[in-house]
C-alpha cells in the first residue's frame, strides 16, 4: 500500500506539471501582448511663408506729394504718386476717405482735407491681385510763421 502511494504521487505530481506546463504554453502564446514598436523621430524644419500684406515682385507703389512730417498753411491737400497700373488707391485722414484708381501709366492724384494741427495720413494702394501696401505720412496744419 506504500508503494501504490508513492506510485500515485509521482503520477499526481507529472499531471500536476503537464496542466501547468500546458497552461504556461497556451498564456505565453495567445495573451501575450504584441512588441511595442521602436520610437521614430520626426524633424520639421520651418519654412517662412510671406506675409499676404507685403507687395509682391512687379507691384510698386510711390508717394511724391504730400513729403512726410510737412507743415502746411492750407487744410486741402493733393496726395500723389505712381503705383502699379489699375490699382486702387485710398487715402484716409481723422475726418475723410478718398478713393481712386492708378491711371495707365501708374500716375494717382487725390485731393482731400486735413484737421487742424497734426494729421496723420494712410495712403493704401491695392494692387491687381488683391494684396496691398500702405504707407502713413504725418502732416501738420499750422498758420504759424516760423
Amino acid at each position: 500500500m506504500k508503494a501504490e502511494r508513492v506510485i500515485l504521487s509521482f503520477i499526481a505530481v507529472l499531471v500536476g506539471l503537464m496542466v501547468a506546463g500546458g497552461t504556461f504554453y497556451v498564456y505565453d502564446h495567445y495573451f501575450k501582448s504584441a512588441p511595442k514598436p521602436a520610437v521614430q523621430i520626426i524633424t520639421v524644419k520651418p519654412t517662412l511663408i510671406p506675409s499676404p500684406t507685403s507687395a509682391p515682385k512687379g507691384d510698386f507703389f510711390t508717394i511724391t506729394e504730400p513729403t512726410d512730417e510737412s507743415v502746411l498753411t492750407t487744410h486741402a491737400i493733393t496726395v500723389s504718386g505712381k503705383a502699379t497700373k489699375g490699382s486702387i488707391i485710398v487715402v484716409s485722414t481723422t475726418s475723410s476717405d478718398q478713393v481712386g484708381v492708378a491711371a495707365n501709366d501708374g500716375t494717382y492724384s487725390l485731393s482731400t482735407t486735413i484737421d487742424n494741427d497734426t494729421n496723420p495720413l494712410y495712403i493704401t494702394a491695392i494692387f491687381p491681385d488683391g494684396t496691398e501696401q500702405t504707407m502713413v505720412r504725418t502732416l501738420t496744419y499750422s498758420t504759424q510763421q516760423f
